[in-house]
């Protein structure tokens, strides 16, 4: 998790999500796989992947309290510093120098939009997550995305293998 420079929650959630075997360790190509999701997969694997973040109990559905703690964890300021200290550095101050309002603020949104989101609902399974991501609000899927692609750790020699995201992502890894 310290790869990564996430904060908080999301980091372990994103490690949840790349370890597919369920071991508590992340091999090379669970790595790869994981990154290349983030990176080059179609709109309905990164959809995936974004679900996979909120399903702590991993029984294929998110309830609000699992949306509401993954995005309360979310930077408010998420622009990328001037001054950074190594490749992929995130802050560790909770997001940036955010007034104690701001974040009332945000929690205040963040309720709103579970009320719109979920309505009476106790739970989405994927399928309703991808149909309110794809015609109602898209907030719950590009907060996690845009984090992802602002905050990972990510060279240009990880750029240079995008033409094997197939090879990877079929299976074994073998052509």
């Amino acid at each position: 998790m310290n790869y990564s420079q996430l904060p908080g929650i999301i980091g372990e959630r994103f490690f949840a999500a790349m370890d597919m075997n369920q071991t508590g360790y992340i091999d090379l190509k669970c790595f790869v796989r994981g990154f290349f999701k983030v990176y080059y997969s179609s709109v309905e694997d990164k959809m995936k992947l974004a679900f996979e973040i909120y399903d702590f109990d991993n029984d294929g559905y998110i309830d609000k309290e699992d949306v509401r703690l993954v995005m309360s964890h979310i930077p408010v300021d998420s622009a990328v510093k001037e001054e950074m200290n190594g490749e992929g550095r995130f802050t560790q101050e909770n997001g940036g120098n955010m007034a104690f309002l701001d974040r009332i603020q945000t929690q205040q949104e963040i309720q709103l939009l579970l009320d719109e989101v979920y309505g009476s609902k106790k739970r989405l399974s994927f399928d309703e997550f991808k149909r309110v991501n794809m015609e109602d609000t898209s907030e719950m899927f590009l907060s996690i995305m845009l984090m992802l692609q602002t905050h990972l750790p990510c060279s240009e020699n990880f750029f240079r293998y995008k033409q094997n995201y197939t090879k990877y992502v079929s299976g074994d890894g073998e052509e």
